[in-house]
């Protein structure tokens, strides 16, 4: 008998005895309702009845004493049976505790031994990845230190080559002689300047001296401007009162005079007619003078227009002249430059050709050593840098993993999808253990094919798939294991998808499936669930074939239980992503890891996880699986052969170049030497032909600065006579400007004095018609008038002529300053003359000056260029020398380093090789205790182990042996117990029936009074059994326990369900106490995890569905 048949057998005691409890529970016994007998006849109806009810108690009597002699008939039996039943209870409970301290002992040790054993092989392979971390380190800084040595030899022979071409430009010395040359010119120009300089300075003092005058003149000017003007006004004013007075007087006297005499009045009319005639003549010459001044303006902007002009063209003079100099300047210093660079051209030939002297020798000596030994490697080494570009442009797109796929099919929600998991944090580029790495995702496709292979058995569509769903499940399986803090839930939420989670099943799904259970974590999701639900259908036929999430609702705890297999067989999802990522080594050496599946309908929209405004389409993008693994595969094995390929053709590169360079150094060196040699001495003859060529060049440049000096210097004097006709031009022209603006002046003031004698005459005719008019005024009232207008006009003309002498004398004082100003501004501009030419001088000095220095600074720069390349070349052999002994150190450390790992390698074999031992000690143990293999030690190699074994073989078959007995003594209860009840049952009856005669009886001998008319029988309403009710759980599911098979690993779901009831079966025990469901189901686990010893895993299942 095996574990699988005792398991059996105490399931089916147990379910005897929950049988027979509930019987106890829910039996009803039936109890006939006594007969009421049919009325007899009036005269004999007390005695009868009477005499029946004697006989009814009597029976039931009779019928209490026979179901009470047969209970205690059978009540020794049922004692015995409960004795025999706790005996073996007792014996069975004795062999478990002996089965449990010997697994528990044999378990514990062999765990022990594993740990142990396994603790060693990490410590070995940790040092063994230390070893190699430390070669990789030492691999890296040989490498690195090639290529610094490569680069120093460059930069040498760079630094050598730069510095050869320098010199044979010009020497140190040569440039020595050259600087000295030119600071003399520097000395010299710097005279110059200094003269031209005190020269400008006395000619700028003298004119802003006059400047000054002609400024403070100016100031004198205005303020006594400012007073002629005050005296001016107030003459002007003081005038027009006096002449207003006059007029004031004339026209009272007129008036006076028109009123007293009528000749004088005919004078009045006279006069407004003369008047009139004025104003007219007046206006007509105001028109005259006006059209004057017009013309004289037209004259004055022409003339204006031609200075402009001829100071235009005396300023391009000057600028000739100018520029004229400044040529000269330059053709003076470039003559200078040119003899000092045939000077040194000269002087670097002689070097050159005692170089070559020397060079020829050198490469006589070199080549006679590369005879001995010439090969090179410089094509290798070319190939290794070429294919080390090409190896590294790959593998940089390998790191993008899934990215660069979904970039590479143009699928840009893929694209951002996967971003937006690098933004969080929890997605990394090149991280060959997360599930965006192109290793892990061709592992993960084979969930896609087992899902739908799944699917179809239950009859249902293939899931599509698509880039999106797909980094959907990579971002959030990532974020799963990889987030920061604690959450009570491993799902993230993020994308609002459907999702199952599991880890520590392996990813090789590519096996068979003989009872189409599912493989990889299918075989939780799917197979561990199904049986679940198989069994709930064995215990409830009546929903077989029913819609599962109407099922769940009225049986949430079965929802609780099933949820990844609801997501795997919901027809409302029709695409799905699947992801996988390995944890740690262990998964990488088991072929483990954490798993991802998530689901949804192909017209959804996903919100994105850092963007509230942004959402991703469902139905873009879907293929079925073949289309996208056919896509994938593509891009990997094209990849992948790529960067394989580039690998190989690099590897293999660097071995001929280290096995070129380790077998021919000597060759490698003379070649370079002689090479180095050659080319120097090839250097140096092109030198020496470049310097002829220089020195020819030079000797031209000379001869040609010598003509150009002298024909700058008749440029200068070209453009200085040019320049003096010009400015007398301007002269003139300004002097027919000056004389032109007098005109107008002199028009504008014509214009004036027409203007002020047509208000004049305008005024005149207004006076006389004022004059006639106020004649026809009383004679006395005249006179008065007249007689005041007298006083007033003699007070007006006191007053303007104390104004005048005042205005006289300050316009005397003003016309002095005037001529002063006059004279100062010709010394003026006799001084701005002599300033401009000062200036041009000096600004000439500044930019020979300036030129001069430069060219002292390029030969400086260039002496100090050759000096640091010098300098800079002693540093890099230094350099060259120490990198030389790193690479020796580091390859005598690798030498080292395999050494070592040598050694550990053998340990760990080692120790791998008593962990396969273990492992197959350990399956003989589960072997015993799941008797999944016959109980025989076979070819395992067994050592202290075999003791604890053979005793948990003994512990095992005894408990076996008394799981037999309690099964056949429990039975036998069993059948005593329903035998038992039943006559127990009989007497309560058959008291029951007693009972009830006997209050029939009581009644009929002490009947009831008769009720009033007015009270009514009290009618209780019927009552029902309480049936408990459960409303539907709100809200989603959370995680629930589930123990998968041996060797499985943890299972968790996300699904979405809503209006979810639970409904609860209970049974009552013998002894009242109501067991539920749940509870016996995990008396039974207790029992099958103590006897199974499967490997325990904890499935969360969040369910969810879309309605």
């Amino acid at each position: 008998m095996n574990n699988k048949k005792t398991l059996t057998s105490l399931a089916a005691a147990s379910m005897v005895i929950t049988q027979a409890g509930q019987m106890s529970v829910f039996a009803k016994g039936a109890t006939a309702d006594l007969e009421t007998p049919a009325e007899k006849e009036e005269i004999k109806v007390e005695k009868t009845q009477k005499e029946l009810l004697e006989e009814q108690i009597r029976n039931a009597q009779e019928k209490v004493d026979e179901a009470q002699s047969k209970l205690d008939e059978a009540t020794p039996s049922m004692k015995d049976s409960t004795n025999q039943l706790n005996t073996v209870k007792a014996n069975h409970n004795k062999a478990s505790d002996d089965f449990k301290i010997a697994n528990d002992a044999a378990y514990s040790y062999i765990s022990n031994e594993i740990s142990v054993n396994k603790n060693a092989i990490e410590q070995a392979k940790a040092e063994l990845d230390a070893l190699k971390l430390e070669k990789e380190r030492l691999e890296k800084e040989s490498l690195d230190s090639e290529a610094q040595k490569a680069q120093l030899e460059k930069d040498y022979q760079d630094a050598q080559n730069k510095y050869n071409e320098l010199v044979s430009q010009g020497t140190i010395e040569g440039l020595t002689e050259q600087i000295v040359s030119q600071q003399k010119v520097v000395e010299s120009v710097k005279v110059s300047l200094q003269e031209a300089q005190t020269k400008y300075d006395t000619v700028k003092g003298q004119f802003d001296e006059a400047t000054n005058k002609i400024n403070d003149l100016e100031a004198q000017i205005t303020v006594q401007q400012s007073k002629v003007d005050t005296l001016s006004v107030q003459l002007a004013t003081n005038e027009a009162a006096m002449q207003e007075a006059s007029e004031a007087l004339n026209n009272a006297q007129q008036a006076y005079d028109a009123a007293t005499d009528e000749t004088a009045k005919a004078e009045l009319e006279s006069q407004l007619a003369t008047a009139q005639t004025n104003l007219a003549v007046a206006t007509e010459k105001y028109n005259t003078v006006n059209t004057e001044l017009k013309n004289e303006n037209g004259v004055l902007s022409s003339l204006q227009r031609n200075l402009e002009t001829v100071k235009s063209e005396n300023q391009t003079a000057i600028d000739a002249y100018k520029e004229a100099q400044s040529i000269l300047a330059h053709a003076q210093q470039d003559k200078v430059t040119a003899d000092n660079q045939l000077a040194s051209f000269q002087q670097s030939l002689e070097a050159t050709k005692a170089s070559i002297a020397q060079a020829e020798k050198d490469v006589t000596v070199k080549k006679d050593l590369l005879d001995a030994a010439k090969k090179s490697t410089e094509e290798l080494s070319k190939l290794v840098d070429s294919t080390k570009v090409a190896y590294d442009a790959v593998q940089a797109q390998w790191n993008q993993g899934s990215l660069g796929f979904y970039e590479n099919i143009g699928d840009t929600q893929a694209v951002d999808v996967i971003k937006e998991g690098i933004s969080l944090g929890t997605t990394t580029l090149g991280d060959e253990m997360g599930a965006a790495d192109l290793e892990n995702m061709k592992k993960s496709l084979g969930m896609l094919d087992e899902c739908n292979r799944l699917r179809a058995l239950n009859g249902l569509p293939e899931l599509k798939t698509s880039g999106l769903l797909m980094a959907v499940s990579q971002v959030k399986l990532n974020h799963t294991y990889h987030r920061e803090g604690q959450f009570n839930t491993p799902h993230t939420h993020l994308y609002g998808t459907g999702e199952n989670l599991a880890g520590g099943y392996s990813w090789d799904t590519f096996g068979e499936d003989a009872d189409n259970k599912g493989k990889g974590p299918f075989r939780g999701w799917y197979g561990h669930e199904k049986e679940v639900l198989d069994k709930f259908y064995e215990e409830h036929p009546e929903e077989k074939g029913k819609d599962l999430w109407e099922l769940i609702t009225r049986y949430p705890d079965l929802y609780n239980q099933i949820g990844h297999y609801l997501n795997i067989t919901m027809s409302n999802y029709t695409i799905t992503g699947v992801s996988y990522l390995q944890r740690n080594d262990y998964d990488v050496f088991y072929k483990s890891g954490g798993f991802a599946q998530n689901f949804t309908s192909d017209q959804n929209f996903l919100d994105s996880a850092i963007d509230s405004s942004k959402t991703y389409d469902t139905s873009v993008g879907q293929m079925t699986v073949s289309e996208f693994e056919a896509k994938f595969n593509e891009y990997y094995d094209s990849l992948k052969a790529d960067l394989e390929s580039k690998k190989t053709a690099y590897e293999d590169a660097k071995k001929a170049l280290n096995d070129a360079q380790n077998n021919g150094n000597a060759i490698a060196n003379a070649t370079k030497a002689y090479e180095e040699a050659l080319a120097k001495l090839e250097k140096l003859k092109a030198n020496e032909d470049t310097t002829n060529l220089q020195i020819q060049e030079a000797k031209k440049a000379v001869t040609t600065a010598i003509s150009k000096v002298t024909e700058a210097q008749e440029n200068v004097s070209k453009a200085e006579k040019v320049k003096n006709e010009k400015a007398e031009t301007v002269k003139v022209m300004q002097a027919k400007v000056d004389n032109q603006k007098k005109v107008v002046d002199s028009k504008v003031q014509n214009v004036t004095n027409a203007k002020v004698a047509v208000d004049g005459a305008e005024k005149a005719v207004s006076t006389v018609k004022d004059t006639i008019k106020k004649s026809e005024q009383s004679a006395a009232k005249l006179k008065v008038e007249l007689d005041a207008a007298k006083v007033e006009m003699d007070s007006k003309k006191k007053a303007y002529e104390e104004t005048k002498k005042l205005a006289e004398k300050a316009n005397e004082e003003l016309s002095k300053l005037d001529t002063n100003k006059a004279e100062e501004e010709t010394k003026k501009a006799g001084l701005s003359s002599k300033m401009e030419q000062a200036k041009s001088d000096k600004e000439t000095a500044e930019k020979e000056l300036k030129s001069a220095n430069v060219k002292l600074k390029e030969l400086k720069d260039s002496k100090k260029t050759r000096e640091d390349l010098k300098t800079s070349m002693e540093e890099l052999s230094n350099k060259l020398e120490k990198i030389q002994n790193v690479l020796t150190n580091v390859s005598k450390d690798l030498k080292e380093n395999g050494a070592k790992s040598d050694v550990v390698r053998g340990e760990l074999a080692s120790l791998e090789k008593e962990q396969t031992r273990l492992d197959d000690v350990l399956t003989y143990y589960h072997s015993l205790v799941d008797e999944i293999m016959t109980m025989t030690s076979g070819g395992v190699d067994l050592t202290e182990e075999a003791e604890l074994l053979s005793k948990l073989q003994v512990a095992i078959e005894a408990l076996e042996n008394a799981n037999e007995a309690l099964a056949d003594a429990q039975a036998k209860y069993d059948v005593e117990k329903v035998k038992y009840d039943a006559l127990t049952k009989d007497v309560e009856n058959a008291k029951a029936e007693l009972a009830k005669a006997e209050a029939a009886l009581n009644a009929y001998l002490n009947p009831a009074p008769a009720p009033s008319p007015e009270t009514k029988p009290e009618v209780k309403p019927e009552t029902k059994p309480s049936v408990p009710e459960t409303k539907p759980a709100g809200g989603k599911n959370e995680n629930v326990i589930t123990t998968p098979a041996k060797g499985e690993g943890i299972t968790l779901t996300e699904t979405k369900k809503e209006n979810t009831t639970t409904s609860t079966n209970t049974t009552k025990t013998q002894d009242g106490k109501v067991n539920t469901a749940a509870e016996a189901a995990l008396g039974f686990y207790a029992l099958s995890g103590v006897l199974g010893l499967a490997g325990v895993a904890f499935t969360g299942k969040h369910a969810r569905k879309e309605d």
